[in-house]
């Protein structure tokens, strides 16, 4: 398709929100100039690598920061085995990805915003599988530094919570926790930190046990149990949560959304991981209309 061909030049100064369009598309994304220029600070991280690359890390949470001196982006998504092929010249979507809803979120920021993100990264020990950072950026983003050595939270912290904002004036609330704190993020978290209740979509398929609704703390959180996408009055689909890879969560009494990187399921209590939050009453009426749940607190 021409909207893949190669664009000749990344640009990381213009100001918007975008998901592949812009700022970061799958023409400048893959080609192979921008991961070769050498001002440009990036990290890629999966907890679920291309088959390619060995090691990982404790943190469940998968995303890409790439940034110049002056602004950048920083992509989140539930992908495994995503981003692949990064030299290629090609977009490439893993086939195993395929069968399954998966979501992404993608933000501008100014680069003062990048040391925070990558404490963020830190804290849950994101899993880098590619990296270049400017020394310039090193000297100046002690954060990014210890993040470029793999160099990652110790000690007593646990937990890290920090208000970012967008190129655009966008407020977001970000969240990132070690696998030390031995705890669902969503209930002993989010719904504290946000003072609301919260109704939460994520992967319980498979091993590690699927946590039930938490109905016996201050702020409940609920699972959905199938997702509903209306085009229009006539048309809409339904599927179930079994077949949804993404992970969010809605607010009940606020209009916040967050993107999250964690699974309720009890396996995941023990990984890091992160969510970022934001209150933004269009985002929030899309999802919560598309949210169904089945099993409710009782008041």
């Amino acid at each position: 398709h021409e909207r893949w061909n190669i664009h000749p030049k990344l640009d990381v100064r213009r100001r918007s929100m975008v998901v592949f369009e812009g700022l970061v598309n799958a023409r400048s994304f893959y080609n192979n100039d921008p991961w070769n220029m050498t001002d440009l600070l990036y990290f890629v991280y999966n907890d679920q690598t291309p088959d390619i690359y060995n090691g990982t890390r404790n943190g469940h949470c998968k995303g890409v920061l790439l940034f110049d001196d002056s602004y950048g982006v920083w992509l989140l998504h539930s992908v495994p085995k995503f981003v692949q092929g990064l030299r290629s010249g090609q977009y490439s979507f893993p086939d195993t990805a395929r069968e399954n809803g998966q979501l992404f979120m993608c933000v501008t920021f100014p680069t003062v915003q990048v040391d925070n993100i990558a404490k963020l990264l830190r804290t849950e020990y994101a899993n880098v599988y590619e990296r270049q950072v400017p020394q310039s950026m090193k000297d100046k983003y002690p954060q990014v530094a210890l993040l470029a050595q793999d160099s990652f939270v110790r000690g007593s912290t646990n937990l890290f919570i920090t208000n970012l904002t967008s190129a655009g004036g966008v407020s977001l609330r970000a969240y990132a926790k070690r696998a030390t704190l031995a705890e669902d993020i969503y209930s002993y978290v989010l719904a504290k930190d946000l003072q609301d209740d919260l109704v939460v979509q994520s992967w319980r398929n498979g091993a590690g046990g699927p946590l039930p609704p938490d109905c016996d703390t201050a702020y409940t959180v609920t699972n959905v149990d199938s997702i509903k996408l209306a085009f229009d009055a006539q048309q809409s689909v339904t599927f179930n949560t079994t077949e949804d890879h993404s992970k969010w969560a809605i607010a009940i009494d606020k209009p916040v959304f967050c993107f999250g990187s964690m699974n309720r399921m009890e396996s995941q209590e023990t990984r890091g991981g992160e969510a970022v939050c934001m209150q933004n009453s269009v985002v929030w009426t899309l999802f919560s209309r598309s949210a169904i749940v089945n099993t409710q607190c009782t008041v």
